[in-house]
């Protein structure tokens, strides 16, 4: 926003990404545990598969019908 006296611009915006930027930094800073996982320390020890079967996904033994019965 812009002040209608003295013509100060506010850009809420611009001032979010200054403050996510000064926590980072006072993060990292502070060598907090946080700041691990950022300098390669393994998160995951082991391969975790992918899942074989989705969600919503049809089980075996079920059907599915699409459209207009009977067309």
């Amino acid at each position: 926003w812009t002040c209608g006296q003295c013509g100060t611009v506010h850009d809420r915006d611009h001032n979010a990404a200054r403050n996510v930027l000064f926590e980072g930094r006072r993060i990292v800073a502070t060598g907090r545990v946080e700041t691990l996982n950022a300098c390669g320390v393994p998160v995951r020890q082991a391969h975790v598969p992918a899942q074989r079967v989705e969600a919503g996904s049809p089980r075996k033994g079920q059907t599915t019908q699409a459209g207009i019965p009977g067309l």
